[in-house]
């Protein structure tokens, strides 16, 4: 009897400690950079929004490439026995099946917040400095996250949808990115990126969907972002 009304005794503290479990707590982006604007004389200038808000696009296991194309593309673009995009519940059902190889591609469950504002890092007045250099860090890192020669706003510009991880050279991992990121732009003379004209450093937040704390000091380039307060 002593050791059962011990074991009574225990039960509401374990309840207590199984209670006291935390929840994981999201993440809360604010802007910590500020918009960058540099002044080179009359009609030249230089601009940085400080926070993009990309969209999130389909989310792949591996994107192939095509040599024609010279890009990489979703699977079911090369391999038409694959189904183009799965919900989260036909891939699980997929896998299930021992069919995971037919359904590569699943749905991004941040799709609705997929908009035309503020989509990627628009350089305002690069297009002054054709021969450039925009080199992107994650905030923090010493390696560079990505590199561009000669950026364009209209070619390719970052958009936090970044190559993750090469495989046999011909199929590469794609991932989405957040938070706070730092650059460096080099301004160049020349297009051999001999003669160095100017060099900026400054930093941006890539936010993609909404949060639950103010975007506090955001500024991005389009109004009316449904992302930004």
């Amino acid at each position: 009897m002593k050791n059962t009304v011990y074991i009574l005794l225990l039960i509401p503290i374990i309840i207590s400690i199984a209670g006291c479990k935390k929840e994981k707590k999201e993440t809360c982006y604010t802007c910590k950079y500020n918009e960058l604007v540099m002044n080179y004389g009359e009609d030249v200038s230089i601009r940085i929004a400080n926070v993009i808000t990309p969209n999130n696009f389909t989310l792949c296991d591996s994107m192939v490439y095509i040599p024609q194309l010279n890009s990489y593309v979703e699977p079911s673009v090369k391999y038409s026995y694959m189904k183009k995009v799965c919900t989260a519940e036909e891939r699980r059902q997929y896998r299930i099946e021992g069919n995971d190889s037919i359904c590569p591609c699943v749905e991004n469950e941040d799709k609705q917040y997929n908009d035309a504002k503020n989509q990627f890092l628009y350089i305002e007045g690069i297009d002054k400095f054709p021969y450039n250099k925009v080199i992107i860090y994650i905030e923090g890192e010493t390696v560079p996250l990505i590199t561009y020669n000669n950026y364009k706003n209209d070619a390719v510009p970052f958009n936090a949808f970044v190559a993750d991880t090469l495989q046999d050279g011909r199929t590469v991992t794609f991932k989405h990115v957040s938070g706070n990121f730092t650059y460096i732009i080099k301004l160049y003379n020349n297009l051999l990126h001999t003669d160095l004209y100017d060099e900026l450093t400054g930093g941006f937040t890539v936010i993609r969907k909404p949060q639950d704390c103010p975007t506090t000091g955001c500024k991005g380039r389009d109004a009316d972002d449904p992302l930004l307060d």
